[in-house]
Parts: structure tokens; C-alpha cells; sequence
């Protein structure tokens, strides 16, 4: 345990083990670099182990200020995995605060206490997806932060291509 400066918290868990708040070092693997927030420390590290072990690289933050600041002074990560419900704010309100240093990234939100009003507010807002734990294996956090980072992976690919034609017929003219 650890008090977070300038607040008086107490942080259950030490600093996440990737995230310096300095650039992140080269990935570890090729599967991507996904931050995750949630403020029940027994999940954060349950997910964190599970999405280790699919290989990628996890950056967990209990505190979602602390995640607000990470984003900031960091290149961006590949996807942020937010619970719904984090003490005095939201993984709705989270995300837009995300939004501002990392607009492409995509947000997917999970949570215990599923309703189809958060559930269309949350895909509303720009959430890539909604979970619902404790998560069934077709709606494993694993396989749909794949998918979304599939998806953004493609989307820039597509932006990329798109200015380099762009460019060329500008230069054609």
C-alpha cells in the first residue's frame, strides 16, 4: 500500500508494472497494450493475469485519476478495458477524459450491474463494447478487446492508405 500524492488515498496496489510516467518502454508482445481500470482490486487483478496471459501488455490502475494522468503523458495504448461504476465518477465519464489524449482508442466498458439504459448510453457515448461480469466465455474481456483492437488497427490502416492516395492525386493534378 502506497498514499497517492496530492490526494491522502491509500492505493491498494503497487504502481502497475508498465506504467512509468515516462514513455513506455518497446511491447512486450504484438498482441497490444491495453489499460484497464477498475476501482475493485480483486478484479483488476484477475483481469490483469487473464489478459497476460493472451499475451498482452496491461496497465492497471485503480485510482481513475491516476489512469487520467497515464494517458496523458504516454504514447497511446491499443485499448482501455473501464469498469462502469468507479467510486465518484463513471467509465463514461472516464472515456471522454481519455478521448482527449487518445480520440482513436477504443473504450470498452464492463460491469456488474448491467442495465439496458447504461447499456445503450454506454455504446451512445462511443464505447466500442458493454461486459457484464462475471463474464461469460462468449463475452470474454480477451476476445472482445482482440476484436476492437482488430477493428482500430484496420480503421487506421484505412485512414493511413486513404491520405497516402490523397497525397498522390494531389500530386498527380
Amino acid at each position: 500500500q502506497s498514499v497517492l500524492p496530492n490526494t491522502g488515498h491509500v492505493d491498494l496496489l503497487p504502481a502497475p508494472r508498465h506504467c512509468a510516467f515516462v514513455e513506455d518502454p518497446q511491447p512486450r508482445s504484438s498482441r497490444g497494450h491495453i489499460v484497464v481500470v477498475d476501482d475493485e482490486p480483486a478484479i483488476l487483478r484477475i483481469v490483469e493475469r487473464v489478459l497476460e496471459r493472451a499475451g498482452y501488455r496491461v496497465s492497471c490502475f485503480a485510482d481513475p485519476a491516476q489512469a487520467i494522468a497515464y494517458v496523458a503523458s504516454v504514447p497511446a495504448a491499443d485499448a482501455v478495458l473501464s469498469d462502469l461504476h468507479l467510486g465518484s465518477t463513471t467509465g463514461l465519464d472516464l472515456m471522454e477524459k481519455i478521448r482527449e489524449s487518445w480520440p482513436t482508442v477504443p473504450v470498452v466498458i464492463m460491469t456488474g450491474k448491467a442495465t439496458v439504459t447504461t447499456a445503450v448510453d454506454a455504446m451512445r457515448r462511443g464505447a466500442y463494447d458493454y461486459l457484464v461480469k462475471p463474464f461469460e466465455p462468449a463475452d470474454s474481456p480477451v476476445a472482445t478487446l482482440a476484436r476492437a483492437i482488430e477493428n482500430h488497427r484496420l480503421v487506421e490502416r484505412n485512414r493511413f492508405l486513404q491520405e497516402k492516395v490523397d497525397l498522390s492525386d494531389r500530386f498527380d493534378d
